[in-house]
C-alpha cells in the first residue's frame, strides 16, 4: 500500500520530545510507503531529542518525495537539527523539502 499524502498539525500541545520521538517512531513503521509528508509542530516544546527522533522515522520512509516540516517555536538547537538532517539523507527521492527552524 503506498500512501501519498499525510498531513499532521500539531500546535501548541507541549508534544515535548517524548511525543515527538514516538511519532517519528510510528512514521517509519508504519508508513514507510509515504510519498508526501507535511508536519507542523509550532510551539510544541521539541528539543534535541525529539527533532532527532523525528529525523530517524522520516528517514524511514524511503519512498517520500515531498516533505513540509515546522518546528516554530520549538528548541531543537544544532544537535537536533543535525539528528534531523542525519534521518533525512536517508529519503534518497525526496524532491522538495520546506524546512522552518524559526525561534
Amino acid at each position: 500500500m503506498e500512501f501519498h499524502l499525510l498531513n499532521n498539525y500539531t500546535s501548541d500541545n507541549l508534544l515535548k520530545d517524548i511525543g515527538s520521538s514516538k511519532l517519528g517512531q510510528a512514521l517509519g513503521q508504519n508508513f514507510f510507503n509515504l510519498a508526501s509528508l507535511t508536519l507542523f509542530f509550532k510551539k510544541n516544546s521539541i528539543q534535541e531529542i525529539g527533532a532527532s527522533g523525528i529525523g530517524i522515522g522520516i528517514g524511514q520512509c524511503l519512498n517520500l518525495e515531498y516533505l513540509s516540516l515546522d518546528f516554530e517555536l520549538n528548541i531543537i538547537g544544532d544537535s537536533g537539527v543535525k539528528g534531523l538532517a542525519l534521518g533525512l539523507t536517508e529519503c534518497i527521492k525526496l524532491n522538495e523539502l520546506i524546512l522552518c527552524l524559526e525561534y
